[in-house]
Formats: C-alpha cells, structure tokens, sequence
C-alpha cells in the first residue's frame, strides 16, 4: 500500500470528514473508496464508449457487406452479358469464315476449271 498526500481546503477538509461519519468509516477508507467510485465511473464511461464504437463498426460493416453484395451481384450479371456477347461475337465470326472460305473454294473451283479448260484448248 502506498501513501498519498492531497492538499485540501478546510472546508474541503470538513466535508470529507463529515461524509466519512455520515458513512461511518475512517478518512482515509472514505477516501479510498470516493477514488474507487470515481475509477469505476471512469470505466464505466469508458466501457460505454467502447460499446458505442463497436455498434458504430458493426452497422458501418453491415453497411459495407451489402454494398459488397450489390456490387457482386452487378458483377455477375456484366459477366454473364459479356459472356453471351462473345458467344454472339463467335456465332458470327464462325458465319463469316464459313461465307470466305465458301467464296474461297468458288473461286478456287472456278480457277482450277479454268485452267483445266485452258489446258485442253492449248493440248488440241
């Protein structure tokens, strides 16, 4: 235990020793817990704050993790979009390579016969 010494006023001095009858303790032991009750006060304070700071971040977490899911709930649906446009992108491209490479063999036909008949008028 240690020693503490506090300057008071006699009126203060008063006071405190008539609280300490009224309370039927010693000074000292009134004093002693007069400072545990303003320790506890203190702590109490405290825990409410800490108490309304956790609130704060819970509701700015529920806050957050909706957004979140509005977000990902978006993402999905641009992904699915995209994924249908490529499909209709590849559908597409797939019809025009058909349509080349038809004209390709066309043409290529229509050159082989040509040179075939060439070949047969040069040979007469």
């Amino acid at each position: 235990m240690s020693v503490l010494s506090v300057r008071v006023s006699e009126q203060q001095k008063t006071a405190i020793e008539l609280a300490a009858k009224a309370a039927n303790v010693s000074v000292p032991e009134y004093v002693r817990q007069a400072l545990s009750v303003g320790k506890m006060d203190a702590l109490k304070q405290q825990h409410h704050d800490t108490e309304q700071a956790i609130k704060a971040l819970r509701d700015e977490l529920a806050s957050l993790s909706s957004k979140t899911t509005d977000t990902a709930t978006t993402l999905a649906a641009c992904l699915t979009e995209a994924d249908s446009t490529a499909q209709r992108i590849r559908r597409r491209l797939d019809g025009d390579r058909l349509f080349v490479v038809c004209i390709a063999g066309g043409i290529g036909w229509l050159l082989a016969l040509t040179a075939a008949m060439l070949g047969v008028y040069l040979m007469s």
